[in-house]
């Protein structure tokens, strides 16, 4: 009797397992697919393999000074699976990228004489 009883809890265990749905789990940082779908008009660009946006509050209150040229914008796109370092939404082809001296997670765009501050977006 106690053999059944087993056999049958056993069974029952593996139809749960069975029946579950996984859920796959994404670590690591945004990629721009990913932000675009969240929100389609997100001003980003991809710079070293990571991800920057602007527009966030606390970003502009950030008491940053230009250090040197990284980069500049080479193509534009709102089409997260063709992004690439160099691609932006809407920053001009041509635009220059900057490092700043204070934190290394922001960068700043130059775009007719002004500069935009754009912030990493990690996972965390």
């Amino acid at each position: 009797m106690r053999i059944i009883q087993y056999t049958l809890f056993l069974s029952c265990l593996l139809f749960l397992f069975a029946c579950s749905e996984e859920e796959a789990v994404t670590i690591g940082n945004p990629t721009a697919e990913e932000i675009l779908e969240m929100e389609e008009d997100a001003d980003i660009l991809q710079f070293d393999g990571a991800v920057y946006q602007t527009g966030m509050d606390w970003l502009e209150e950030e008491d940053v000074t230009k250090k040197e040229k990284v980069g500049q914008i080479k193509s534009s796109s709102t089409d997260g699976p063709t992004f690439e370092d160099g691609t932006s939404t809407h920053l001009p082809v041509g635009t220059s990228i900057y490092s700043v001296n204070e934190n290394e997670s922001i960068l700043l765009a130059e775009v007719d004489g002004e500069f935009i501050r754009y912030s990493i977006l990690a996972e965390g």
